[in-house]
């Protein structure tokens, strides 16, 4: 209307009602002062006489709409995004997608700039679309924006969103095209012209100040940051790195850097993986997140993840940003972060968490080293009592009291922990154990010395208890075993009877006459400051000799340094530390209990030991009886499981052959005047020698038999000797050194012998009261076997032909190996019916057995079956068709010349058979066939 008043030309106004184009046309008639009379007119030119100006019209639209990139129609009543046209990949043209703002959201964060994201998604907001749509002429609203383009440069679009109403309906026309100064040749002289003329003079001087504190910034992360990272070109070539970069790999500075690519540098073990990510930055613009690899950082490959970005000189791709991080320090950081929760927040002392972690390394030493490690367990058991008396504060003084003095000792300060109440616990490696007693006992003095907690007086007696890391499985067993031996030591209040208890005074000559060893020894030196006469003359020591202020390693156990056993780090004033060692000049097993005496003003080891031999003898003799029995028991009962006799045989010798550590048990058996090895167990990393001892003249045993004593038993302990002793006599199998040979017999009858060959020498007295008594029931199970077998026998045989029964030919086809042809030849005994009932049961019954027999007599790898009656079954192992039908012809020439007719069918085939009665049926009709043929007839 405006532009109509002003020239006062037409005016014409084309565009789009209900799907149909409508053209508006304006004339100013006349008009002063505001008020205009106009004729308006309207042509809808998609009419027939139109039709020509429409087409017209679409040709132009359809050309303009080439100057957009995309177009776009969304519906904010159904929250419909219509794609019209689009050069995105991802959206398909024609395609409608529910939900506006989270596609205009995903399309802002992958592809509009930065600095432009918050203004863009402001810009389509429908409101602000309506709100500056409403005072445009052209129901729009435009703006321009950086969007990244496929090779990760940035490039600056046009959007321009118009109102749209249909029907009484809004919605957005949104369109985007290149901006004009994308494309213009001559931008760089007409942008200043441009600027000037839209007043913008003062831009450069404006942000002169921020480029200058960027630049500050940007130096201070290179000199001070801990960040490792550096910058590159479109080449992928270093142009600078940071401070902290050139520490890490031990550069002095960049300039061997600059320049060059990483595989000019060949610092990377995977570098095909850094190479794409990098090329994926600089041609994609991509940011690649946590690129995991190796790299060589002087010398050693370390495990680094890198993260790259593009680097952006207004909306193009000038290089790549990097930093990466080194796995193994990031770890370690995290573990300083972790080491944060393993300290206890009222004394400053790790927690019981901490203690753990600290286990877990001594642990670690212990299994992979051998390194031990000493635990101690600490309390004050006043402490509860104070601490509910006094309230709080003053058991918070008290507690850090106690802690203080904990800490002044230096061998429990770096790993002393809190656990709760007055309770600490402490791990220290066992090398500081030499001089440990003498701090622990400062120790008790030093809390014993704490009189006074601000205004209030207290008594405290420090309790405590000592575990070798080697006396648990693992740290919860060692704690165990703390916690009882505190418990024992807060119910004998040793800690309290060092300052309180009752004392008893000994005088030295007591001792002089006991019958035990006795002995005070300097801790510190190792040296004798006193030995019983008991202990001297077991040493083989003089009554003149005196061995005061030699030292003990030398005298007691002939050593030129201190026992590695020796148990002086391990004792206390309140109470004894029991062990067991070994006279080295009697050969005498002691008993030995050991404490700390005081003595001239300083502490003394103070030792008794008592002889045990003659109780370990005693029950020794009462332990061989005991092992005796059980053992046999466990032989006898593995035995008896077994429902083969032949496995519980077998078993039975493996077991006996671990019990006595033994390198082979056998069984031998007797065949007329020969015995054969007919059951053997042997060590894994020796061979089966059973084979090679078969059919041995029982005259060349003559020795060994005449060995065996009234309990049938023969116990070589020297076996080459006895060989020598013995001319003649040959074990038969090679080196044996000591052997336990049993008489096996029943009823009075040889059956053969058993031997354990080379049991351990601790097992060998112990292997002939074992087997004296297993070698009676080991008869009875070779008698067993023998029942078994022939009870099995009878089951598989048919009792009239002694050849195969039905349940025989069952499991002798179990034991056919895959692979083979078989031959099985059916055979059916004609007139056998007849025969009974005129000749009798007799005639019938010796004219089967005379065919079983001829069957037998058959030469090859063959079985014979009687499935029943008058029917028979003959297996030929090997056989293919013209060996099968050789058989065939052979047994039909035999039963002709006994006089006896046998209707007889054959197949061949390969094991395995899938389903042996379609076998049987078709030999069963070729049986058939041929007694058709005997009897001239088809048999019924």
């Amino acid at each position: 209307m405006d532009e109509l008043i002003v020239s006062s030309q037409e005016q014409v106004v084309t565009y789009i009602e209900e799907d149909h184009y409508l053209q508006l046309h304006l004339g100013l008639i006349g008009g002063t002062q505001g008020r205009y009379l106009c004729r308006a007119w309207i042509y809808n030119i998609a009419d027939a006489r139109e039709d020509k100006e429409a087409h017209r019209i679409d040709y132009l639209l359809r050309n303009i709409l080439q100057l957009y990139k995309g177009l776009y129609y969304l519906n904010p009543q159904d929250d419909t995004f219509e794609v019209i046209k689009t050069v995105m990949p991802n959206w398909a043209q024609g395609q409608a997608q529910l939900g506006i703002l989270r596609l205009l959201t995903d399309y802002a964060t992958r592809f509009v700039h930065d600095d432009d994201r918050k203004r863009f998604l402001a810009f389509l907001d429908f409101d602000n679309v309506r709100r500056q749509a409403g005072k445009s002429q052209t129901k729009s609203t435009g703006s321009v924006f950086r969007i990244k383009q496929a090779d990760g440069s940035y490039r600056w679009t046009v959007y321009l969103a118009m109102l749209l109403c249909n029907g009484g309906r809004q919605g957005v026309l949104l369109c985007c095209r290149d901006d004009i100064w994308e494309t213009a040749r001559d931008r760089k002289s007409l942008l200043p012209i441009l600027a000037t003329s839209l007043g913008l003079h003062e831009l450069e001087p404006v942000r002169q100040p921020y480029f200058r504190i960027l630049r500050e910034l940007c130096q201070a992360m290179i000199r001070y940051s801990d960040i490792k990272f550096f910058w590159k070109d479109r080449k992928r070539r270093f142009a600078g790195v940071s401070q902290a970069f050139l520490d890490y790999y031990g550069l002095k500075d960049e300039k061997s850097l600059i320049g060059k690519t990483d595989e000019d540098i060949g610092w990377h073990i995977q570098g095909k993986k850094y190479e794409e990510a990098e090329w994926a930055v600089l041609e994609k613009g991509e940011v690649t997140h946590c690129v995991v690899g190796e790299c060589l950082v002087q010398g050693r490959p370390h495990r680094i993840a890198a993260t790259k970005f593009p680097i952006y000189r207004g909306r193009r791709i000038i290089g790549l940003l990097g930093y990466f991080e080194d796995l193994e320090y990031a770890d370690a950081r995290q573990a300083r972060l972790r080491q944060r929760s393993f300290v206890d927040d009222v004394t400053g002392l790790l927690n019981f968490r901490g203690l753990l972690q600290a286990a877990d390394e001594y642990g670690e030493k212990y299994r992979r080293y051998g390194r031990d490690y000493t635990c101690v367990l600490l309390e004050v058991p006043a402490y509860e009592a104070l601490f509910q008396e006094y309230g709080d504060e003053v058991g918070q003084k008290l507690l850090q009291a106690i802690t203080q003095q904990l800490m002044a000792f230096h061998t429990l300060n770096e790993t002393l922990a809190h656990l709760s109440g007055s309770r600490f616990c402490c791990i220290i490696p066992k090398t500081i154990d030499d001089d440990f007693r003498n701090k622990m006992l400062s120790l008790v003095d030093a809390i014993h010395g704490i009189t006074n907690i601000g205004d209030y007086s207290c008594t405290l007696y420090l309790q405590y208890a000592v575990a070798q890391g080697s006396e648990g499985q693992n740290f919860d067993e060692v704690m165990m075993l703390l916690r009882k031996r505190l418990n024992e030591v807060n119910e004998q209040q040793y800690g309290q009877a060092i300052y309180i208890g009752d004392r008893l005074v000994f005088d030295k000559e007591k001792f002089d006459k006991l019958d035990e060893e006795v002995s005070i020894i300097n801790p510190d030196t190792y040296e004798l400051v006193y030995v019983n006469e008991y202990m001297q003359k077991s040493y083989g020591l003089s009554n003149t000799y005196s061995c005061v202020g030699e030292k003990c390693y030398k005298i007691l156990a002939g050593l030129d340094a201190p026992c590695q056993d020796c148990i002086n780090g391990q004792l206390r004033r309140d109470c004894f530390y029991t062990t067991a060692r070994r006279n080295r000049k009697t050969g005498q097993n002691l008993l030995m209990r050991a404490t700390l005496i005081p003595w001239q003003g300083k502490n003394y080891r103070f030792s008794m030991a008592v002889n045990i031999d003659p109780y370990i003898s005693h029950d020794l003799a009462e332990n061989n009886v005991i092992f005796r029995e059980v053992m046999a028991n466990e032989v006898i009962a593995i035995g008896m499981r077994e429902a083969n006799p032949d496995v519980g045989l077998q078993k039975m010798l493996e077991k006996i052959g671990h019990s006595l550590q033994a390198e082979r048990v056998l069984i031998f058996e007797e065949q007329g005047n020969q015995v054969s090895a007919t059951y053997e167990w042997h060590q894994e990393n020796l061979q089966p020698a059973a084979h090679t001892v078969q059919h041995i003249p029982i005259n060349s045993l003559r020795p060994l038999y005449d060995t065996f004593d009234a309990k049938q038993m023969a116990i070589i302990e020297d076996a080459p000797e006895f060989i020598r002793t013995h001319p003649g006599f040959h074990p038969y199998i090679p080196g044996v050194h000591r052997l336990v040979s049993g008489h096996l017999t029943q009823s009075g009858k040889s059956l053969g012998f058993t031997e354990v060959i080379n049991p351990s020498a601790l097992a060998f007295k112990s292997a002939g009261l074992l087997l004296s008594t297993l070698t009676l029931f080991l008869a009875i199970m070779l008698r067993n076997r023998d029942i078994f077998r022939s009870l099995e026998s009878i089951g598989t045989t048919d009792q009239l032909t002694g050849v195969g029964n039905r349940r025989g030919f069952a499991e002798y086809r179990q034991t056919l190996p895959d692979g083979i042809s078989l031959a099985f030849i059916f055979g059916d005994l004609n007139g056998l019916k007849q025969i009974n009932d005129t000749q009798g049961h007799e005639v019938g019954d010796q004219l089967i057995r005379q065919a079983a027999q001829i069957m037998k007599n058959l030469t090859g790898d063959i079985a014979v079956f009687r499935m029943g009656g008058d029917e028979f079954i003959i297996v030929a192992k090997d056989a293919d068709e013209a060996q099968a039908q050789r058989l065939v012809n052979d047994l039909r020439a035999r039963y002709r010349s006994s006089g006896i007719s046998m209707a007889l069918g054959y197949i061949v085939c390969q094991t395995p058979i899938a389903n042996i009665d379609d076998v049987l049926s078709q030999v069963d009709k070729k049986m058939y066939a041929d007694k058709e043929r005997i009897y001239g007839r088809r048999h019924p």
